[in-house]
């Protein structure tokens, strides 16, 4: 069995960070696309259980992705 290496564990913590990136960039996407095809930000918010603010940040997000 190989040991883990400190190198090992840095391209673990970076591979996660990547996926947590993608991830979030995945959900800004769709958010925006849903406000942007005329969904009420009531609908979003109680869909995905974020606060007001948290579905604003988001949002604006992914408008400026777009």
């Amino acid at each position: 069995m190989a040991v883990i290496t400190r190198d090992d564990l840095r391209a673990a913590r970076r591979a996660y960070d990547e996926a947590i990136a993608k991830a979030e960039r995945q959900r800004a996407a769709i958010l925006a696309k849903a406000s942007a095809e005329g969904m009420p930000q009531k609908e979003i918010i109680e869909a995905t259980e974020y606060s007001r603010e948290t579905v604003r940040r988001i949002i604006a997000a992914g408008k400026e992705q777009a």
